[in-house]
C-alpha cells in the first residue's frame, strides 16, 4: 500500500501560475478600487465650513462628475480582469490545497453590481 500512495503522491512544491496571476490581478484590482474611491470622493460636493457659515458664503450640494469616463474604464477593466482571472483559477483547481480567490470573488462581484447600478441610473 505504501508504494501505491508513493504513485499518486502530488510532487509539485510550487504554486501554480494561474494562482499567481490570479493573485497578482486581485492585487491591482484592490489599487483599481482604491483610485475608484478617490474618484467618486472628488464629485461629493465641498461640506459647508465655519467660515461660509461666519460670511454667509451658499455653497450649492451639486455633485459634479467631471471623469465618469475614466470612472467606467476602471470599473471595465476591474471587471474584465476579475472575471478573467476568476475563469482561469477556477478551471484549473486540480490540486487538493487550490482554492478560489475571495478577493477575486468580491471585486467581481463588487463591479458587476457597480455596472449594472450605473447602466440601470
Amino acid at each position: 500500500m505504501g508504494k501505491m500512495d508513493d504513485l499518486f503522491k502530488d510532487r509539485r512544491k510550487r504554486q501554480s501560475k494561474f494562482f499567481k496571476f490570479a493573485k497578482l490581478v486581485s492585487y491591482i484590482n484592490v489599487l483599481i478600487g482604491i483610485s475608484l474611491f478617490f474618484i467618486v470622493d472628488s464629485w461629493m460636493p465641498e461640506g459647508e465650513t465655519f467660515f461660509d457659515r461666519l460670511h454667509n458664503v451658499a455653497r450649492e450640494d451639486v455633485w459634479e462628475f467631471d471623469n465618469i469616463t475614466l470612472f467606467i474604464v476602471f470599473l471595465s477593466i476591474m471587471f474584465f480582469s476579475s472575471s478573467i482571472a476568476l475563469l482561469l483559477s477556477i478551471k484549473h483547481l486540480k490540486r487538493k490545497n487550490d482554492r478560489v480567490n475571495g478577493l477575486l470573488v468580491v471585486e467581481f462581484i463588487f463591479s458587476w453590481v457597480v455596472i449594472i447600478l450605473y447602466f440601470s441610473l
